[in-house]
């Protein structure tokens, strides 16, 4: 059973959620704020990762190489890409 909750909300920010609705995403204001809430409920319990000491190195390592620019390759095309993928 839904239960009605009464927001104050500024001028401006109201008239994005009217975009969004105009937009054709979503139904009504109502539609789109209870999207938004259930997608910020679902964000803040995710479970934070924890990595293997071996993950962590290798993901530092790999930040700092992109960062140097080593091991950086730039596909030609979409078939070059999983062609490079898959070795």
């Amino acid at each position: 059973m839904l239960q009605t909750v009464s927001v104050a909300l500024p001028k401006k920010l109201v008239a994005r959620i009217d975009e969004k609705v105009k937009e054709g995403g979503y139904a009504s204001r109502a539609e789109f704020v209870r999207a938004v809430l259930r997608k910020l409920l679902i964000f803040e319990s995710a479970e934070e990762v924890n990595l293997s000491p071996e993950a962590v190195r290798r993901y530092n390592r790999m930040i700092d190489e992109i960062e140097k620019g080593k091991n950086i390759y730039k596909a030609e095309s979409l078939e070059d890409f999983f062609e490079q993928l898959s070795k």
